[in-house]
């Protein structure tokens, strides 16, 4: 019986050292498995740091959370072969180490190469890139406001000042650009390339001198809100807006209806006739909110006065607004803000392009310090250059697929546009330098 019992109690005893084996194995895979998840995390913030830092970082960063997890960025400089030729640009690794010393240590590493400022592509989004003097279909107009005696569609037509551009005539209402049928815009391709981030250029010449009837003179001193809108939403009014506005003077009679749309800051703050460059937001259902706001001074090139009163001013035609947005990871890769910034410049520095074919190759840049020496300081923020908003991001794109970009004017006679272009970040193949190699 002794023995009997002994040899029970040594197979229940090896049952159960097998048993606990199998727990204990079962155990520790399920906590390396979530040891290298942690590490694969730390190396893709790893990424959005370097994006964060705008592509300029040391050859070696580490940073360190407070639990003891880790990545190190790693870069380098070498030479790369596209299109035949040999070129130089920034690569490097993100590795990412959750437990770093322990007995459990899991690391991730992952390759990517530096976004740079030239692998950013230009894109053709001219109104009329047929040149059949008609616009394109990829464009689509949504008229606002109930004023349905104004029905004449925008065209394609010849402004005072010469040459072809797009006409748009008594509107309120936006004028954008249909990007998912037009493959050489695609956006969610530029957005996922991105890490899910979607960061762009965009600019237009805007003619905001109002013409009525067949005057070929402007008529001064009369109320806009004209310009280029961005985070265009589904429902084609919800967005960012830069634009050039004016109220009308308080003894005009019979205030535009695009009015009652706005808050009281462009009511009361911008209350007076002079000229303003903006920035605004509008979400659904509300009013457009001034987020930013400079009244345009005469040394900035940008007005000319009445030929018939010295003491009107307007625009000069064809002056360019242009929108820097860069859209960025704070903390967690749930929170997003945009960082966006504002340029304009006459018609005297900054000429209307050739009209050719593929005209858009003549486009000037932030980078082109001469076209653009700075952007716009705005007066109520203590002459910052640069506005963090996160109204609108980029967060359902992939999903949504929203209009993005659109030309609005809230006015009551001929508004031109010309020259149009957009370059956008992570539109080029992930396996071009400035995109996202390897995960």
């Amino acid at each position: 019986m002794l023995v009997v019992t002994a040899l029970v109690l040594l197979a229940v005893t090896a049952v159960g050292v097998a048993m606990l084996s199998s727990s204990t194995s079962a155990r520790f895979q399920r906590v390396n498995v979530g040891v290298a998840q942690r590490a694969h995390y730390l190396a893709e913030s790893g990424i959005q740091f370097i994006r964060a830092q705008g592509g300029s970082i040391a050859t070696n960063v580490t940073c360190t959370l407070a639990n003891g997890d880790r990545f190190v960025v790693q870069c380098v400089v070498s030479n790369f072969i596209q299109d035949g030729h040999t070129n130089r640009g920034s690569f490097g690794r993100s590795i990412g180490i959750a437990n770093p010393g322990q007995r459990i240590e899991g690391r991730r590493v992952i390759t990517f190469s530096m976004s740079r400022r030239s692998d950013v592509r230009l894109l053709d989004a001219g109104f009329d890139n047929d040149g059949d003097l008609s616009i394109d279909d990829t464009w689509t107009f949504t008229r606002e406001g109930d004023d349905t005696g104004k029905t004449q569609k925008p065209r394609i037509a010849a402004p005072p000042e010469g040459g072809l551009a797009l006409e748009m005539r008594n509107w309120q209402g936006n004028f954008r650009m249909g990007w998912q049928s037009n493959p050489d815009l695609n956006l969610a391709t530029a957005w996922t390339n991105q890490g899910r981030l979607l960061s762009y250029d965009v600019q237009a010449k805007v003619s905001a001198a109002k013409f009525a009837g067949s005057e070929s003179k402007p008529v001064f001193n009369s109320a806009l809100l004209v310009g280029v809108g961005f985070r265009l939403q589904n429902d084609n009014l919800s967005s960012y807006g830069a634009s050039f506005y004016r109220r009308h003077p308080d003894s005009f009679s019979h205030n535009a209806p695009w009015i009652k749309d706005l808050d009281d800051t462009f009511l009361t703050t911008l209350s007076d006739t002079n000229l303003y460059i903006t920035l605004w937001s509008r979400e659904p259902h509300g009013k457009r909110r001034v987020i930013a706001y400079r009244r345009i001074r005469w040394s900035e090139g940008l007005l000319y006065r009445s030929p018939l009163d010295a003491g009107e001013y307007d625009i000069k035609p064809f002056s360019t607004i242009l929108v820097r947005v860069r859209e960025e990871f704070v903390g967690a890769t749930t929170n997003r803000i945009n960082r966006i910034s504002v340029y304009t410049r006459s018609v005297d520095h900054y000429p209307r392009w050739p009209e050719v074919p593929q005209n858009y190759t003549h486009a000037k840049w932030p980078e082109d310090t001469t076209t653009f020496p700075t952007p716009v300081a705005w007066d109520n923020l203590g002459g910052a250059t640069v506005v963090s908003d996160s109204t609108f991001t980029s967060a359902g794109f992939g999903a949504q697929k929203p209009p993005e970009i659109n030309l609005h004017v809230y006015d009551w006679a001929v508004k031109y546009f010309d020259d149009f272009a957009i370059r956008v970040e992570g539109h080029t193949s992930p396996a071009i330098p400035g995109d996202l190699v390897q995960y």
